[in-house]
């Protein structure tokens, strides 16, 4: 907070001096939930939109409801950042293995096993 009083995802600072130059990382940034209580300071969903754009991430989460999320699509739609657009364009990967092979291997089934041996009863088909 002393360095920046901005949530991460608003913050040119922790987005592109310390994330992107400090560390070089150079995958996508996803936003926090644009929804989230940090966010309301910033102003209605498309100003939060843009102000994490602005910082730095490539990526907007809305994780309540559609409305906002129309709202952004319609306000950014002329939103273009070909450094960000190459950065999702490597999130496609390079042809990694499909939903069933991956249902299939060894690490999915650990993976499950340590999922189920929680307490706590689950509703997930994950089988």
């Amino acid at each position: 907070h002393r360095v920046d009083p901005s949530p991460a995802t608003f913050s040119r600072f922790w987005l592109q001096e310390v994330l992107r130059r400090r560390f070089a990382f150079q995958g996508v940034i996803f936003s926090d939930d644009l929804h989230m209580g940090g966010a309301a300071g910033i102003g209605d969903m498309v100003a939060r939109g843009r102000a994490a754009l602005e910082a730095g991430c490539d990526m907007l989460l809305v994780c309540q409801g559609a409305e906002p999320v129309a709202q952004l699509v319609e306000a950014l739609a002329q939103w273009n950042n070909p450094v960000s657009q190459l950065r999702l364009v490597r999130m496609h990967g390079r042809g990694g293995i499909g939903y069933e092979e991956l249902r299939r291997s060894a690490q999915w089934r650990d993976a499950v096993r340590l999922v189920e041996s929680y307490d706590e009863p689950h509703t997930l088909d994950l089988m």
